[in-house]
């Protein structure tokens, strides 16, 4: 799966949305020692269930063990316009400083899995957890 993984990071900047002329740019908010280099848009899921990937690289020197992020994104249902807002998390993660790692979050019982196709509006991440029992988190004022 480590291999498709690289794949789909691979081909990422190929992909474009249908129906939308000008694509923005995805806003990304790093951590003091945490950037995000790539977002992922993730090709295929069971039905029921998507999945939501980034690329990130430990600037710090300290090994991190896990992190949150929140993934907004909106897209046309009719003549209206949904947002969305997903808090993620990676579940257990070992990246040493200098390391770039792809992270994914698996969420079941979702409406339609096509929605980890569309592109996000911003990438935030809110919480990374470090092996030696400290964190960082994203302060209230931070988080608007």
């Amino acid at each position: 799966m480590n291999a498709l993984a690289i794949l789909i990071f691979a081909l990422a900047p190929f992909v474009s949305p249908q129906d939308q002329s000008t694509p923005r740019p995805t806003q990304i908010d790093g951590a003091p020692d945490v950037s995000i280099p790539g977002v992922i848009l993730w090709g295929k899921d069971e039905p029921g269930s998507a999945t939501f990937a980034i690329r990130v690289k430990n600037n710090g020197k300290k090994v991190i063990k896990g992190i949150s992020w929140n993934h907004t994104l909106s897209f046309p249902s009719g003549r209206n316009k949904v947002n969305l807002s997903l808090d993620l998390n990676s579940g257990d993660l070992y990246l040493r400083p200098g390391e770039e790692q792809t992270v994914l979050s698996v969420i079941s019982k979702i409406f339609d899995s096509s929605i980890a196709r569309i592109p996000p509006e911003r990438i935030r991440l809110m919480k990374v957890e470090y092996e030696d029992g400290l964190s960082w988190r994203r302060s209230d004022e931070a988080a608007k």
